[in-house]
């Protein structure tokens, strides 16, 4: 784990924004404390995965809650691509370059 940390951390300063990826059905629970304090200040987009199998009103109320956080949110479906495009407009706003299709 020490050397994963490590890593990230290294890797963290070449990086503008971060995607942290979590599971719409399970957000707070599917969050990385440890990532959270590697990340520090670096702006950060959540990425609110498997959208279509949670309720859409909780969906919502979630992207809501991050964004009051000063987070952005997009819900996503990895599998069908629904949402990327919204998701990679969001890390542009915060501070991610053009990014290529």
């Amino acid at each position: 784990m020490a050397k994963a940390k490590r890593i990230v951390g290294e890797d963290l300063k070449l990086v503008d924004v971060v995607i942290e990826v979590l599971d719409a059905r399970l957000p707070r629970s599917s969050s990385n404390l440890v990532l959270a304090e590697l990340i520090g200040t670096k702006p950060t987009v959540i990425a609110l995965n498997k959208a279509d199998l949670a309720d859409p009103a909780v969906n919502e109320a979630w992207v809501r809650h991050f964004e009051s956080s000063g987070r952005p949110a997009a819900l996503i479906n990895a599998v069908t691509g629904n949402g990327l495009r919204l998701l990679l407009q969001k890390a542009k706003q915060a501070g991610a370059p053009a990014l290529e299709k």
